[in-house]
């Protein structure tokens, strides 16, 4: 019986970053591989408590997608080994995770305020309802450090 990778290794994505380089097509191998890589960076402490951790991966593989075309497979002359397309993949997938984190907090920052100052919305409701949430409304009492680039944003545009 075969044993399950729950890893990928550099030497099993070498092959499959070729012949995408060859096709210019991810194939179903090269995708699964993605994927358990950010499954599994996903498993890291920082973002087991995440509610949207399907969503952050699902992030990081669109862009995986977009930025592996850039991965270049040269070989090292001094040591006549390939480079590292498992850590750029990896890197590729925290960075998606943190800007897709940021995105996050920043969507979480506006759902509390919103449900804090609910009494203000409902004042200005005729205006809101028909352009979308003005967070100025919102944010003229709060200190700006506290509700970073709230202020010229809206949900719906």
């Amino acid at each position: 019986m075969k044993k399950k990778n729950f890893y990928i290794t550099n030497e099993e994505l070498i092959p499959e970053l070729q012949k995408y380089n060859n096709t210019g097509k991810i194939s179903n191998e090269l995708g699964g591989m993605i994927y358990k890589i950010a499954k599994n960076l996903s498993n890291k402490g920082r973002y087991l408590s995440l509610s949207w951790k399907d969503d952050m991966i699902q992030e990081a593989l669109l862009t995986c997608c977009k930025y592996v075309h850039n991965f270049k497979l040269d070989i090292d002359p001094k040591t006549g080994k390939n480079s590292n397309a498992f850590s750029y993949i990896t890197t590729i997938c925290a960075n998606a995770f943190s800007a897709y984190n940021k995105k996050q907090k920043k969507h979480s920052l506006i759902k509390d305020l919103c449900y804090k100052e609910i009494n203000k919305l409902e004042e200005n409701q005729s205006v809101w309802v028909e352009k979308g949430i003005d967070y100025s409304v919102l944010v003229k009492d709060k200190k700006k450090e506290d509700l970073p680039n709230l202020q010229s944003e809206r949900i719906y545009k």
